[in-house]
Order: C-alpha cells, then sequence, then structure tokens
C-alpha cells in the first residue's frame, strides 16, 4: 500500500507545521502459521503516544458492543462458577468504557493503558494504571489486585509486538480457570468488505480462527470459543482458556472450516484481493472527481483512524473533501489529517458549511451516522466508499 503517516498522531491545523513522517505499509503472510501481518512496524512510542486521541465511550456502536461482550462473558462465569466473585483486568483499557459494564455487573475491574485516555478513565472511578501493557505493568498490577478471572483485549491484542509476550503475562496474572477473551479485526471480513482502510501500522496482525488457534496454542491456551461480531465492520470475539481447562466449541471447527473454502489461511485469497482494491480505489476516485467537477461541495464524517488510511491511499486533499466532521468533545477536533490539509472540525459547524455531499469515512457504522446526520437536517447526500463506492441520495 505504498508509504502512509500514522493514523493517530494528527497535526494541528497549521500550514507551517513540519513534514508528516510516513512509513512503509505492506501485508505480508506467514507460509507455516497462515498469519497474516504488516511487513513494517513502527517502535510503539511513536503508535501509542500519550497524546493519543481516541476515546471508546464516543462511539455508541461500540459501548453497544462491549455492554453485550460483558454480559455474555459473566453470564458464561457465573454459570461455570456461581460461587465466585470475579475480578477482570483490561488491556489497553482506553477511557474505561469496557470496564465499566463489568463493574455495572457486579466485577472488581482494573485496567492498563499508556495514553491519556487513562486519565479519563480515572476521573470516572475506574481505576487504571497509566503504562503500557508489559511484564513490568502485570506485575504492578497483580500486586495491586491479584490473580483475576478475566484479562480482556478488545481491538489491543493484534496491535502489541510480541504476542507470545503478551500471552506469557496474561498467563501470569490469570487465576488457573480464568478466561481470556480478546476481540480483533477478523481477515476474512476484511477481505470480503474490501477494509483496505483497517490496514494501518496499529493493525501489526490480521487474525483468522486457524492463525490465532496456533499463536494460543504455542502460548499455553485453547481457543474455546468464536463469535463472530459488528464491531469495526466485522470482527471475532475469541475465548480462550488455558490447555486442557474448558471444553472446545463446536464454533471454533465451524470458523476454520469456512476459511479453508475460501482460500483465506493457503494464501489463494492474496492475489484477488490485492486486484480487487486497485479496481475499487480507481472507481472511487473517479466518483469524487466527478461530483467535484459538477461543483459538488463535498465533506467528510467521522475521522476514525482508518479514515486517515482511506484518504492517504486515495489521494485525496482538501481540493477533494473540504473538511471532516468530528463528534462535539472529540480530541481530534482542531487537528488536520495528515500529509493533507483537511481539516478536522465540530459536526455541528461542518453542516453549517452546507455540504451537498457527505463522505461516509466511518462507513462501518453508516447506518447510526446516517440516521443522525439525517435527525440534524443534513438534506445532501452520502458517499458510501465500501465495500462498493456508490452515492446514496436523499428522499426528495
Amino acid at each position: 500500500m505504498g508509504l502512509a503517516p500514522l493514523v493517530n498522531t494528527l497535526p494541528p491545523v497549521d500550514l507551517d507545521s513540519p513534514v508528516d513522517i510516513v512509513y512503509d505499509l505492506a501485508l505480508i503472510q506467514c507460509e507455516e502459521c497462515t498469519l497474516v501481518q504488516l511487513r513494517f512496524a513502527p517502535d510503539m512510542q511513536s503508535v501509542f503516544p500519550e497524546s493519543y486521541p481516541y476515546l471508546s465511550g464516543l462511539t455508541t456502536p461500540l459501548v453497544r458492543n462491549f455492554q453485550n461482550q460483558a454480559l455474555d462473558v459473566v453470564k458464561f462465569l457465573k454459570e461455570k462458577f456461581p460461587e465466585n466473585y470475579f475480578k477482570v483486568l483490561d488491556i489497553g483499557s482506553n477511557d474505561g468504557t469496557l470496564l465499566k459494564c463489568y463493574s455495572d455487573l457486579g466485577c472488581d475491574v482494573y485496567g492498563i493503558e499508556p495514553t491519556q485516555a487513562s486519565d479519563v478513565a480515572n476521573a470516572n472511578g475506574i481505576k487504571t494504571l497509566k503504562a503500557y501493557f508489559n511484564s513490568q505493568s502485570v506485575a504492578h498490577a497483580k500486586g495491586e489486585i491479584g490473580k483475576v478471572s478475566l484479562v480482556t483485549a478488545t481491538n489491543v491484542f493484534a496491535h502489541i509486538p510480541n504476542p507470545l509476550q503478551i500471552l506469557a503475562d496474561i498467563s501470569e496474572i490469570l487465576e488457573e480457570e480464568g478466561l481470556f477473551v480478546s476481540e480483533n479485526h477478523y481477515l476474512s471480513d476484511l477481505v470480503d468488505q474490501l477494509q483496505i482502510d483497517t490496514i494501518y501500522h496499529e493493525h501489526l496482525r490480521y487474525y483468522t480462527v486457524v492463525s490465532i488457534e496456533a499463536l494460543l496454542n504455542r502460548g499455553g491456551f485453547d481457543l474455546i470459543k468464536v463469535q463472530k461480531i459488528e464491531s469495526h465492520g466485522g470482527s471475532v470475539r475469541i475465548w480462550a482458556a488455558r490447555k486442557g481447562i474448558m471444553s472446545i466449541d463446536a464454533s471454533v471447527a465451524e470458523f476454520k472450516e469456512s476459511e479453508k473454502s475460501a482460500g483465506i489461511n493457503d494464501g489463494s485469497f492474496l492475489t484477488t484481493f490485492d486486484e480487487s482494491v486497485k479496481v475499487w480505489r480507481n472507481e472511487l476516485c473517479a466518483l469524487i472527481n466527478s461530483l467535484n467537477l459538477k461543483g459538488a461541495n463535498i465533506g467528510g464524517i467521522g475521522a476514525p483512524s482508518r479514515s486517515v488510511i482511506m484518504i492517504s491511499y486515495l489521494g485525496l486533499n482538501h481540493n477533494d473533501v473540504f473538511a471532516i466532521g468530528e463528534k462535539t468533545g472529540s480530541k481530534k477536533i482542531g487537528k488536520r489529517i495528515p500529509t493533507t490539509r483537511i481539516p478536522i472540525i465540530d459536526e455541528a459547524e461542518l453542516l453549517n458549511l452546507k455540504p451537498t455531499h457527505l463522505l461516509l469515512l466511518s462507513w462501518h457504522m453508516g447506518d447510526d451516522l446516517i440516521a443522525n446526520l439525517r435527525s440534524k437536517g443534513f438534506t445532501g447526500d452520502f458517499i458510501v466508499p465500501l465495500p462498493t463506492p456508490r452515492i446514496l441520495k436523499a428522499q426528495r
């Protein structure tokens, strides 16, 4: 995918800002364990700086997903261990949104989070250690709360280097009959929906059930259950326990068979995927260029991490998309998309500028966004970029 900026290092809206740094962005696949990963990984401090702007609690569909996860997992634990009371550790806990869901169900909770989001969590009463997840932070957490019944990692297990060390650290703080529950982007969905915008430097690895089971087994865990979830345009929730402790659900074999049929694990999908992405890019660029030639005033809506990759890969700038609107309270407001002059502004300000079209950069939450913006009076058309570029016209 050429060179791309880090998606959450957003410069201020300042034309005199230093030149933005870009990094190699390419996918490779292991022929032995089938894992798909990035060819190059920047250092963690660059990818997840203390100033990292994302807050989980601002994403309504994600909050719903976290509530569902907590209900599902606590029900499972209570059925298995009815006399127990549960302690939960969340890796990369952000502003504590997931942990609050567990706390509301009566669990003791503790987070490990290296960015400023940890300050938000602590201010809201969710005890959080401001640190990267590693052996030292695990030892600190263990000293404070002891061993835990559950370790969670939502959209983070694929982000941290050295996954076998992560599993060793999880094993250190997890009770003998404890659970590890993780949510990650799912490679099959990424391929099916051409989710090119979810390939970026935070996401080091792109899991299938086959590849994550191989990793878990090497780390001393069984993959005991897999669930498909809608989060981030298509993800899987995986459940793991120490080897031989719990029975393995039929869902594991079902997912593996589906992947085999799709050619995901033998790499045969890669050539077709590469060709499809290039066709998609040409179609979307042609659509945006055509609208601008006709005098359209195109804004973007939603500035998730994936928006930076989409804009970068398409080669868009402020002449193509004049600004991007973000939800009030977002720490991204007042910044710009790196390598461009496209500013990120408050959603209300964007709507006041009367765009004729809105590019759905948060297309994976499209239904919620469209309903919300229609309720606020937007009467223009939406450009839906994925999985197939199209215009969603307003009903007039």
